[in-house]
Order: structure tokens, then C-alpha cells, then sequence
């Protein structure tokens, strides 16, 4: 189950660089992750949350590597990094109401990614915990 959301966060974080936002108007403007975040086309709270969302994958994605490396549950990160993965998958739910007609087919896939990985993430924990 760990090396699925592995790979789902590697996943994450390599979309960011592939088209995830469109903008209509004279011209069709197509944007990676990386330009939504940096370009000041969104209004600023788009920009904010983009940003915040592909933080909080990174910083998922070195959780999971931290449980790979350790043997041992370290109870007192788990928390804080639970923390952090609801605050990326709620990132991600306004991700879609206020970008929501900016996003690209990928984008949509993006946000499916990380709630699939939240709850990968919980399937995993409950596992964990009646063992």
C-alpha cells in the first residue's frame, strides 16, 4: 500500500509540469502547474492555493519516504503529516471551485490523484492500527 502512494505522490508531483490549466479568451493559453503558480494570469488566492497544494505533496511525498526509511511508527509526525494531507485534499476541493472552469482534463486527474492518495493514506492507518 506504501509503494501505491509512492508512486501516486511521484505522480503528483511530476503532473505539475504537464499542461494542468487553460485560459480562454482571443487565445487559448495552456499552463503547466509551474507557470499557474508563477504567471499572474489567476487571481492571486489561485495562485496561493497551487502553490500550497504542490507543497503539500512534496511534503507527503517525504513522509512516505521517511516511513520507508524507518522501521519503527513515529507516532508523534504521524499526526502533524495527517494534518498536512487533509490540508492539501481541502486545498484541492478549492482548487476546483475557484479554478475550476482553468482546469485541463490533466488538472481534474490531479485533484482525483490526491483525494485517491488521501484515502490511500486512511485505508493504510486503519490497516496499521488493528495489526
Amino acid at each position: 500500500m506504501k509503494f501505491l502512494r509512492l508512486l501516486i505522490q511521484i505522480a503528483l508531483i511530476t503532473f505539475i509540469f504537464f499542461p494542468l490549466m487553460h485560459q480562454k479568451g482571443d487565445e487559448t493559453l495552456i499552463l503547466t502547474g509551474i507557470e499557474a503558480i508563477i504567471k499572474g494570469d489567476y487571481l492571486i488566492i489561485g495562485n496561493i492555493v497551487i502553490a500550497l497544494i504542490f507543497l503539500g505533496v512534496i511534503i507527503h511525498f517525504v513522509g512516505i519516504v521517511m516511513e520507508f526509511a524507518s522501521k519503527k511508527r513515529a507516532d508523534a509526525w504521524l499526526e502533524g503529516m495527517n494534518i498536512m494531507v487533509n490540508i492539501t485534499t481541502i486545498l484541492s476541493l478549492l482548487m476546483v471551485t475557484f479554478l475550476g472552469t482553468f482546469l485541463a482534463w490533466l488538472g481534474y486527474i490531479y485533484i482525483g490523484l490526491l483525494i485517491l492518495s488521501t484515502y490511500l493514506r486512511y485505508v493504510d492507518q486503519k490497516k496499521s492500527e488493528h495489526k
